[in-house]
């Protein structure tokens, strides 16, 4: 997780003017957050390629020790979608990659966990089939002794789901899935692909069970660019994602 090099950020609700911190507050913060578990909520309207992007650099890349242990839901997707996710893919990547499509009810997932579980069906209450299949693949990957920020868990993204669903069936979802990941120190992500000042009550909620919010924009042609949100510690100012 990284939040540029801002060496100053505004406090939550303030201006560069008045309430000021350190960014190293922030970092120390985020460092916590990996070590003991996570939820982040990623937001901003700034197209597929661009979440996509975002969320691969919280699942993390090949460089990552030990190996990371993902777990993507692509609730409005294909799994043709799956690459832009993450950083690595192939033949070495399939035991430590678990990927669902809600769309189409077809899963990714480790050869070894195959036998253990019964096929996909479509269900009345798709939303409730989501739950149960990442509950099924956080159980799976759970079964070794996993270190802090190993396992890594997106959902991709919430906007589809809160089109078809209530919004208090969501926040079960979402709220059933980041404590199943926080119980082994790992770090969850949801992508709310809405403009973060419109959308704020929603969001509100949503943070409820978030640790931090990244917003993302894109403006004028220019690249992208992210800040971090930690309630009540503070906001960095934008740098490029």
């Amino acid at each position: 997780m990284s939040v540029g090099n801002h060496k100053r950020v505004c406090f939550r609700g303030g201006s560069a003017d008045d309430d000021e911190y350190d960014i190293h507050e922030i970092q120390a913060k985020l460092k916590e957050l990996k070590q003991t578990g996570s939820t982040l909520l990623v937001t901003g309207t700034v197209g597929e390629r661009t979440t996509a992007y975002a969320s691969s650099n919280l699942f993390g890349g090949p460089e990552a020790s030990p190996p990371r242990k993902r777990v993507l839901a692509l609730t409005d997707g294909s799994r043709a979608q799956t690459g832009a996710h993450f950083q690595e893919t192939g033949l070495q990547t399939e035991s430590r990659n678990w990927v669902t499509d809600l769309q189409e009810q077809e899963r990714s997932i480790p050869a070894t966990a195959s036998p253990n579980l019964p096929a996909l069906e479509r269900k009345p209450n798709s939303l409730t089939a989501l739950q149960t299949e990442l509950q099924n693949a956080i159980d799976w990957f759970a079964r070794d002794d996993l270190e802090p920020a190993e396992l890594r868990v997106g959902i991709d993204s919430l906007s589809y789901l809160l089109d078809e669903y209530s919004f208090a069936e969501v926040e079960r979802l979402v709220a059933s899935i980041s404590a199943s990941v926080k119980v082994d120190n790992g770090m969850s992500h949801f992508i709310y692909q809405r403009d973060p000042d419109e959308n704020r009550e929603t969001i509100e909620n949503l943070m409820a069970y978030c640790d931090a919010e990244i917003q993302l924009r894109k403006r004028n042609g220019n690249p992208a660019e992210q800040r971090w949100r930690i309630p009540d510690v503070g906001t960095t100012g934008w740098t490029r994602l």
